[in-house]
């Protein structure tokens, strides 16, 4: 028998990797629409898997698991672009676009109606 770690919570941990194994084998994508900050789920889950993605909504918008935007390979971490249309990167790709940008120059920012690129908090 194996015994957790005093500063382990296996049991959250456990339920977020198990919801993240149904993400990737239903196909599914989680996108950001961060004028709204809402998710966008493709395809439409059925309503059980739904009410996982909804409790689990603050980490899987940190995360956005699904189809990266360049490559087309499911990963769990993407990464929404600040430019053209918000694409959602995997690491790699991320990691290949900044040293692009870095060498060739950054673009403007793109952002949505009633966003202006900087995060505020209101008290």
């Amino acid at each position: 028998m194996k015994l957790p770690t005093e500063d382990s919570e296996a049991e959250d941990v456990g339920e977020f990797a198990n919801l993240l194994v149904k993400l990737w084998l239903g196909g599914y994508s989680i996108f950001s629409i961060t004028a709204s900050r809402e998710l966008r789920i493709v395809p439409q889950p059925e309503n059980s898997l739904l009410e996982e993605i909804k409790y689990w909504w603050a980490n899987l918008l940190s995360w956005l698991p699904g189809f990266c935007d360049s490559c087309e390979t499911w990963v769990m971490m993407r990464t929404e672009s600040p430019y053209g249309a918000h694409p959602h990167l995997c690491p790699t790709c991320t990691n290949l676009m900044i040293i692009y940008f870095e060498r060739k120059g950054w673009p403007e920012g793109n952002w949505y109606e009633g966003e202006d690129g900087i995060e505020t908090q209101q008290d």
